[in-house]
């Protein structure tokens, strides 16, 4: 009697794990660009720049030999598009390297960068999926402690709601 059921039994689990893994796939495919975003910056060997304009930022990484250039897009606020590219420096263009590296480690603990903001001064702030939010000041990070400056504006910023 338990043989016969068996069958029934293999066939459910199997229909209810592609169930599983099509919600998955569906969730994984909505947050694709924020996802996108965080394990691009997380796999950088240096972040050297953020800046942005609008609903348009602009990260410069280096990984390896290779300078690249994020673009990430928003619509006003959530990051709808990343664009990764190539970027050729011609041995000049970068003044300061590697200034905005502390957030290496915090994107390889990071699922998804869901917002993007710049304010007025330039400051761009960056908020995760868990609603951390840290801040890249411009003319900040390159001198003293990084990722104690760093940590300390992310910490400060966090969400309250």
């Amino acid at each position: 009697m338990l043989i016969a059921i068996l069958p029934l039994i293999v066939m459910t689990t199997g229909a209810f794990d592609a169930e599983i893994a099509h919600a998955d796939a569906a969730r994984t495919a909505e947050r694709s660009p924020q996802v996108k975003l965080a394990d691009l910056l997380g796999s950088a060997d240096s972040i050297d720049s953020i800046s942005g304009r609008g609903n348009t930022f602009r990260f410069v990484i280096t990984r390896g030999d290779d300078h690249l250039e994020l673009i990430a897009t928003t619509n006003h606020r959530d990051v709808v598009s990343v664009v990764e590219r190539e970027r050729d420096f011609g041995g000049a263009g970068i003044i300061e390297l590697a200034n905005l590296s502390w957030l290496i480690d915090t994107m390889q603990a990071t699922t998804a960068v869901t917002r993007l903001e710049v304010d007025d001064d330039g400051a761009v702030t960056m908020t995760t999926d868990e609603g951390m939010r840290y801040m890249a000041i411009p003319g900040r990070g390159s001198g003293g402690n990084a990722a104690v400056e760093g940590r300390w504006a992310g910490e400060w910023n966090r969400d309250e709601g």
